[in-house]
């Protein structure tokens, strides 16, 4: 079995990205991925300095002659340690190559190197530091004299990039590696090692405390890479619960940051940490309405195993049920099957897909007609929309960056004056104390303001543009620079330089009509990834064994039990004829390539990678920030790790109306 993958985040290192490592083997430490190779096994703590996998974990139990024994000691703390309690660390500004000087960001774009100082008019990149040390002709030689100072300089976040939130502020000296931030805000949190990480105002590699001072060392003591804090997931799901409820089912948490952690076969519950050893004890308890609320119980330690702090999967939203449309999600419930295209205006969840067979007295028959267009539809390809700058609410004047905070909302321009964020725009409507009544005269333009995409935030790239007038659903750009693709409804977008939610066109002329016609929701290109996995494949050549394609946006699609092929699509019922390039995809009447999706093998220390730990379904910020309610995770199906639903389908014909949905976008 493969190796199981969690996010391992190398502090402070280069580009400061998330990088995904192996889940630790038992015996080894988990404190720095929340994830454990044997199946089953759980990362707990024992001390602040070390966590390991095991099954089960009782606070007085030991492992000695080969097997745990109970003493009447607390030997482990048994907190539940998850890959998203691991801190991650943000995008850093202006990243330096080694030997480059990079005093001023403080940023190194190699992994695992560190902007350390010099002297007062050169830093540079390197992986450790020593003062006696020195650059000769092609290798670092010890010197009888300190040449480095190797004070770290901190790096300098991009202008788009934040830190997560700091929830466990510590004290200076203090072991910050769970927090990753200090209550003094000049100080930072820097890592000695896998150990121990303590806030100081500074950081010096070879500085040791010794008699209550920092003693220089000729040797290197501190590993100085910036610790930052963890980050605290928040995911759509169904069904979500308050902490304290029982979520055995949903496996959904309202509040963000919770998790859903099991106790026993009949009860979970949402909450922030886990501990094994400890029980919620009440002292007093209201009834309000149907639900009864403690409101002075405390968790309380005890000497044996309680909970079992096992984390439940969630079920994701918007995995179709089969009969309905799957254009949106391509996501099926039912394992198994695969979201296929049958016209630009639908698509359904089936197992096989053949052109000419339609649904017909309970079961599928074979025509003469083809009825279905039987691409497979991938969920990465559905279209995000950027960050937008300076959103506004509900009601405020958009009118400059035409960007709205609230899920839903469109900027649309009610006259030379203002502009307001709404979900719909009617021209003859106004805003009458607190409803909106209907007027004899228009009141509302309701062309929609286009949003300004924020600094930093960038549209995906232009595939597949589309000529004006033409349907633009699947490629969102246009061919025009000076035209937007605008939705008009979910079978249909099209590219045009404005958009009038109440335009009709008629006669070869756009004619206002009384009611809305058109959605005017911004459509964007869609997503392509790019997985770092091992043994790549081009574009044609059989890739069943790695899952793993070179070509940026290509995936591996399976034929058969034998062979898979690297390809941006699929169509179950075409196949190549002829060789190399001169050859050609010709279709036929009948299913030839199954379209599952062969999931790439990861390599042990990419630079980049979309996915999700498989224990906690926490997707990586860049990919996990909140789409409408209708659609899952991009990083999760990138990977196919959808809890509940098919790992193997993917895509989307008509496109979400993913615009200045919330600010945080990106």
């Amino acid at each position: 079995m493969a190796p199981r993958l969690a996010h391992l985040i190398v502090f402070g290192f280069g580009s400061l990205r998330a990088v995904a490592a192996a889940c630790s083997k038992d015996g080894e430490d988990c404190s720095f991925t929340g994830c454990c190779e044997t199946e089953d096994h759980k990362c707990f703590r024992k001390s602040e300095g070390w966590s390991a996998c095991n099954a089960s974990c009782a606070p007085n139990r030991i492992w000695k002659d080969g097997k745990w024994q109970d003493t009447d000691k607390k030997t482990w703390d048994c907190e539940a340690i998850l890959p998203h309690m691991v801190a991650k660390a943000p995008e850093c500004k202006d990243p330096k190559n080694g030997g480059e000087d990079c005093s001023e960001s403080g940023c190194c774009a190699k992994k695992d190197s560190i902007c350390f100082r010099k002297d007062k008019y050169h830093s540079s990149c390197n992986a450790t530091c020593t003062p006696y040390a020195m650059w000769d002709k092609d290798r670092w030689v010890t010197t009888p004299e300190p040449v480095w100072d190797c004070t770290v300089v901190k790096p300098v976040l991009a202008t788009y990039a934040t830190e997560h939130k700091c929830t466990k502020p510590a004290d200076n000296g203090i072991d910050c590696s769970n927090g990753g931030c200090c209550k003094d805000e000049k100080s930072t949190c820097f890592r000695k090692n896998k150990h121990w990480s303590s806030c100081n105002a500074s950081c010096q590699t070879n500085m040791k405390w010794v008699d209550d001072k920092w003693v220089a060392q000729k040797e290197q003591v501190w590993d100085c890479a910036v610790v930052y804090p963890p980050a605290v997931p928040q995911v759509d799901c169904e069904n979500p619960m308050a902490d304290g409820d029982n979520c055995t089912e949903s496996a959904c948490c309202k509040d963000a940051g919770s998790v859903c952690f099991k106790k026993n076969e009949h009860w979970a519950s949402c909450r922030k940490r886990c501990w094994t050893n400890k029980v919620w004890e009440s002292s007093t308890v209201l009834g309000i309405g149907s639900r009864v609320v403690d409101v002075n119980g405390q968790w309380v330690e005890k000497d044996h195993q309680i909970w079992d702090c096992g984390v439940l999967k969630r079920k994701p939203l918007a995995c179709t049920k089969d009969g309905d449309d799957c254009s949106f999600t391509g996501c099926c419930q039912t394992q198994g099957h695969k979201c296929f295209r049958k016209t630009e205006g639908w698509s359904a969840c089936n197992a096989s897909c053949a052109p000419n067979r339609i649904w017909q007295n309970g079961n599928w028959q074979d025509t003469d007609k083809k009825t279905w267009d039987c691409e497979a539809i991938l969920p990465h390809m559905v279209a995000k929309a950027p960050k937008c700058k300076d959103p506004k609410q509900d009601g405020e004047d958009c009118s400059e960056t035409g960007c709205c905070a609230r899920k839903g909302s469109i900027c649309f321009r009610k006259d030379k004056h203002h502009s307001s964020c709404n979900a719909t725009c009617t021209p003859y409507a106004k805003w009458d104390e607190d409803k909106w009544v209907t007027t004899t005269d228009p009141v509302w333009n309701c062309t929609v303001v286009k949003p300004v995409v924020a600094d930093g935030s960038k549209e995906h790239k232009c595939t597949r543009p589309a000529d004006s007038g033409l349907d633009c659903s699947d490629s969102g750009c246009c061919k025009d620079e000076k035209s937007t693709c605008f939705r008009k409804n979910e079978h249909w977008s099209s590219c045009n330089a404005s958009c009038q939610t109440n335009m009709k066109w008629v006669d070869d002329k756009w004619v206002a009509q009384k009611e809305q016609v058109w959605d005017c929701a911004v459509v964007y290109p869609p997503a392509v990834p790019k997985v770092d996995c091992e043994n790549p494949v081009a574009d044609g050549a059989n890739c069943i064994e790695s899952g793993c394609c070179i070509e940026k946006g290509s995936v591996c699609f399976k034929k058969n039990d034998h062979f898979a092929s690297c390809s941006k699509r699929c169509w179950t019922n075409k196949v190549w004829e002829g060789s190399g390039t001169a050859g050609k995809w010709v279709e036929k009447d009948h299913q030839i390539w199954d379209c599952g999706v062969i999931q790439p093998k990861p390599t042990p220390n990419p630079q980049r990678l979309y996915e999700i730990s498989e224990a906690m379904n926490v997707a990586d910020q860049e990919a996990s920030q909140p789409w409408d309610g209708s659609r899952p995770w991009l990083a999760a199906l990138v990977l196919g790790i959808v809890a509940g639903g098919s790992v193997a389908a993917f895509r989307s014909s008509g496109r979400p109306q993913l615009v200045q949905e919330s600010s945080d976008l990106e």
